[in-house]
C-alpha cells in the first residue's frame, strides 16, 4: 500500500480534493471514491442495480456482500442493457424480520439461477460462489433442485402476501408481530 494518509476521518470529497478531520488533500479530478464506512447491512429500500451512467452495490445474494459486487461487476461485462440486466439480478434487502427469510432466499434462488443461465462458467469458476466448491455433478443437480424449489417457494410466498393483504383490506387478524432475526 503506498500512498497511506492519516489525517483522520473523512468529511467531505468534492473534485480535486478529499476533505479530512485534519485538513485537505487533493485528488485527481477523475478519481473514484468508494465509501466502505457505511453499515454494509443496514436494510434500505432496494435500487435498480444498474441504471443509466450508475451502478448501485447492493446484495444480490442473501448476506454475500462480496460475491454481490463480484456478481454485479461481471453483469456489468455483458453485453445488455441495463433493463435487461436488472431483469436478470435483483438486489436481495439485509433480512431483519422473521417474514423477510423467505423474500430473501427466494429472491438469492432467482439471481442464482438467473446468473448461471447469463454467465455460467463465471459462476462455476467463481471462488466466492457457493457451488464453485462441489462437484460438477453435484452442482448441476443441486441446481436443477434449487429451480424445482424456488418456483415452489415463490408461489408460497406470493400466497403469503396476498393473505396477509387480504386480511389487513378485511379487517380481519392482523398479521403477528415480525420478530427480530439474529442482532
Amino acid at each position: 500500500v503506498e500512498d497511506v494518509v492519516r489525517m483522520g476521518r473523512v468529511h467531505g470529497l468534492a473534485p480535486g480534493e478529499i476533505r479530512l478531520d485534519a485538513g485537505t488533500i487533493p485528488a485527481a479530478a477523475d478519481t473514484l471514491f468508494v465509501d466502505c464506512s457505511a453499515n454494509g447491512l443496514a436494510k434500505v429500500e432496494p435500487l435498480p442495480l444498474y441504471a443509466e451512467g450508475r451502478v448501485t452495490l447492493q446484495p444480490v445474494s442473501m448476506c454475500q456482500q462480496t460475491f454481490s459486487a463480484a456478481l454485479i461487476a461481471r453483469l456489468e461485462l455483458l453485453d445488455m442493457r441495463d433493463e435487461e440486466r436488472n431483469r436478470v439480478c435483483a438486489p436481495v434487502p439485509h433480512p431483519e424480520q422473521v417474514d423477510d427469510l423467505a423474500r430473501t432466499l427466494v429472491v438469492t434462488a432467482r439471481n442464482m439461477l438467473n446468473c448461471s443461465r447469463h454467465m455460467p462458467l463465471w459462476m462455476r469458476r467463481s471462488r466466492l460462489y457457493y457451488g464453485h466448491h462441489c462437484s460438477p455433478r453435484a452442482f448441476l443437480a443441486t441446481s436443477a433442485r434449487l429451480a424445482w424449489v424456488s418456483r415452489r417457494a415463490a408461489a408460497s410466498w406470493s400466497r403469503m402476501e396476498a393473505n396477509d393483504a387480504a386480511a389487513a383490506r378485511s379487517g380481519g387478524p392482523r398479521p403477528a408481530p415480525r420478530s427480530t432475526v439474529g442482532v
